[in-house]
């Protein structure tokens, strides 16, 4: 596991003092100050004075105490870690939500700077910043091996103290977590403080990542940050439009910009170590971001983090550690970045080079040492879905928005008024379409009523439906499932929900829904789009960009091998 084993420990700890939030006015943050202070006390007793203002209530109590004696006795950087996911829970999920706290667990901050260091960062001469340093995941390590490396050239600590304080540098909108970065860099110099007795003012400040100005003179060389991940509203567009223009699609992820912040601020020829969602590398909307990164850098190395559940708390994206180095030029061949893979075991394992077009299309990265071989070969396959003589088309029916009446069962009325099936993302397995199959989701409406049999929203021609949600650590990223002709024509056609995605049939298809389903639910082309693919939503876009074997090689491919997985290899010539 990548977050520390004490997470099972922790939930419970921090749920016990969800009381004591409820019962103090601005609970998380007074808390947090309880907490820190009783931890000091017991572990850095040189770093406590008097106690936080409107703090003394919650000092006395006995479940503050036992969360911060809980904290002194794990690993320094994991109890930091706890202490900031702690606050984050207290503030509740509508605010972690708006402001994006979910933070770094230490192994993955160690393999950030890892990387960077690897590729040329120094940890002795050069400036490193986090432009989103929210609880200090990244320059509280970088300050431990910082003052190390100093300590073992032989400085003392009082000129390591001063050599730290001016190298590393962080923004952060939350006054908060600013402060409790500030006691956590004390607390991991602690044995220097202690020895020089001289306490470090590090340049950590209250302010907007994305619109602080550097000074030229004092750019960073290198660049350590998890953004915020979170799609920005039209408010917050508009007031950062005019500075991120070249990079803004759609409704922008503010991640996106960070990326394209750190690039800016980041001296010629330094360095950017960046964890952030993988969906950059293939979303339509981060398009003219991929442009501006193959432009202005070089991506050196990437990790492949698609675990979700043992990166971080409440994260649902797959993740990707990048490395850029600036260009002081304007880059116009394509990128060739080492991969590596996360093991379930939590081991990084090389598998092999990508290539990264500077046109801004989409990134195709392996997962495994055989799919770099397999995405270079892919460069080579031109058929898509197009020329199989299907269309890609999003479901119509939004639940939380459609006001057509809807039923459990076909009503029993005499004209039978236009009335067709739904078909949910749950109805769709690689077994086949089972319209109204119990489902966790305990659907209760299964048709709807509309207009007339010819509205747009009624599928009537032949198709096969996929699941719009999936996830890189599912089996299947496709899950495709054949409409049965005759159930569709009894039915009067249906209509999709928007968590579908219905492969309608031209009338110059290539072949029957059938036979598409069982070509996109195979084992090489589940790997293929997984190689494509870095978001959790199946993307219309990427459906397009899929290669696959030319149909007429398929045809033949079928008439030697009864099973689909054989005969998509021999159809794209390779060894099954």
């Amino acid at each position: 596991m990548v977050i520390p084993a004490s997470k099972l420990k922790f939930y419970p700890l921090v749920r016990a003092l969800g009381t004591e939030i409820e019962s103090t006015p601005d609970g998380p943050r007074r808390l947090v100050h309880a907490v820190l202070f009783l931890w000091q006390q017991k572990a850095y007793p040189h770093l406590t004075g008097r106690a936080p203002n409107g703090t003394r209530d919650l000092i006395s109590r006995e479940r503050v105490g036992k969360f911060a004696t809980w904290l002194a006795d794990q690993p320094f950087n994991d109890a930091a870690y706890w202490l900031a996911s702690a606050y984050a829970t207290w503030v509740g999920e509508d605010v972690r939500s708006t402001r994006a706290l979910y933070f770094t667990p230490p192994k993955l901050a160690d393999r950030v700077i890892a990387n960077l260091i690897a590729r040329g960062g120094s940890i002795t001469k050069h400036h490193w910043h986090d432009p989103a340093c929210g609880g200090a995941a990244f320059l509280v390590p970088i300050a431990q091996r910082m003052a190390q490396a100093l300590a073992n050239q032989g400085l003392e600590p009082k000129a390591i103290l001063r050599k730290v304080e001016t190298q590393i540098s962080g923004n952060d909108l939350d006054k908060t977590l600013l402060l409790i970065s500030t006691q956590f860099l004390l607390m991991a110099l602690a044995p220097y403080v202690v020895a020089s007795g001289y306490t470090p003012e590090f340049r950590l400040n209250n302010r907007d990542g994305l619109l602080a100005e550097i000074d030229s003179n004092f750019a960073p060389d290198v660049i350590a940050c998890n953004p915020p991940y979170r799609k920005l509203n039209s408010s917050e567009t508009k007031k950062y439009a005019s500075r991120f223009r070249d990079v803004i699609r759609n409704q922008p992820n503010i991640y996106g910009l960070f990326i394209r912040k750190t690039i800016d601020i980041v001296r010629s020829d330094g360095l950017v170590g960046l964890l952030t969602p993988t969906s950059f590398l293939s979303g339509v909307s981060f398009s003219k971001l991929r442009t501006c990164v193959t432009e202005r850098t070089e991506v050196l190395h990437m990790d492949m983090l698609s675990d979700r559940e043992s990166m971080f708390i409440a994260v649902e994206q797959e993740t990707v550690i990048t490395v850029l180095k600036k260009s002081s030029t304007a880059i116009t061949t394509e990128s060739n970045p080492d991969v590596c893979v996360l093991s379930t075991a939590g081991d990084f394992v090389t598998v092999g080079k990508c290539y990264l077009s500077p046109s801004g299309g989409i990134w195709s990265i392996p997962r495994s040492d055989t799919d770099a071989q397999l995405i270079r070969s892919a460069e080579t396959w031109k058929t898509r879905l197009s020329d199989y003589g299907y269309t890609p088309k999003v479901g119509h029916l939004v639940p939380y928005r459609d006001k057509r009446p809807r039923f459990s069962t076909r009503p029993n009325v005499k004209d039978q008024s236009c009335i067709v099936p739904i078909l949910w993302a749950g109805d769709i397995t690689i077994n086949g379409l089972m319209h109204g199959r119990k489902t966790k989701q305990k659907r209760t409406d299964y048709f709807v009523r509309v207009p007339h049999f010819g509205h747009e929203s009624v599928i009537t021609r032949p198709c096969a439906v996929l699941q719009r949600l999936t996830s890189s650590d599912q089996p299947h990223r496709l899950i495709a499932a054949a409409v049965p002709s005759e159930w569709q024509k009894a039915q009067g056609g249906f209509v999709a929900e928007n968590h579908v995605i219905s492969l309608i049939a031209s009338n110059e298809c290539a072949f029957q829904p059938e036979v598409v389903a069982a070509l996109l639910n195979s084992i090489l082309v589940n790997r293929l789009f997984k190689a494509i693919s870095g978001a959790t939503n199946v993307a219309v876009a990427e459906l397009n960009e899929l290669p696959l074997p030319p149909p007429e090689s398929l045809r033949k491919a079928l008439t030697r091998n009864a099973d689909m997985n054989a005969a998509v290899h021999d159809a794209f010539g390779l060894r099954a």
